[in-house]
């Protein structure tokens, strides 16, 4: 009988603290839904044109343990050139932000540029003919 007992006052305690973390975590995804999006950067010029430059992307992450949100920032270092098609992707999944440069590696004038899209919507552009040039993006939703 107390093994009983010990049991439904377990189960007592238990369950409601396991549907507050549930509500936590919903609340969590409603409040993060609204700010997380797929972002693409895209690098548009001559093709073989040689770049290079970095990117960075932000995620939010909760932890269930602690109930706490966290951002992870992963930064990426590319270089190579344009391929034929004339523009490189770069896609960054369920991110509350992006930022990137990038610069030609050759000291001719031709045209270089950046776009920044979030979800479909073209948020941001930049442009150079500079030899060297670098342009810029960054956006957050």
């Amino acid at each position: 009988m107390k093994k009983a007992l010990l049991i439904l006052i377990l189960a007592l305690v238990l369950v409601p603290i396991g549907c507050v973390q549930d509500t936590i975590r919903n609340y969590m995804d409603q409040m993060l839904g609204a700010h997380i999006v797929d972002y693409k950067i895209t690098l548009v010029g001559d093709p073989g044109l040689d770049f290079s430059g970095r990117y960075t992307v932000v995620t939010p992450v909760y932890d269930p343990q602690t109930q706490n949100l966290a951002f992870n920032y992963d930064v990426y270092s590319v270089e190579g050139q344009i391929p034929p098609a004339g523009y490189m992707v770069y896609a960054a999944h369920d991110a509350i932000a992006v930022a990137g440069s990038f610069q030609k590696r050759t000291a001719d004038w031709t045209e270089f540029s950046i776009e920044l899209w979030q979800g479909t919507d073209l948020i941001q552009q930049d442009e150079t003919t500079d030899p060297y040039g670098m342009v810029m993006a960054a956006g957050i939703k």
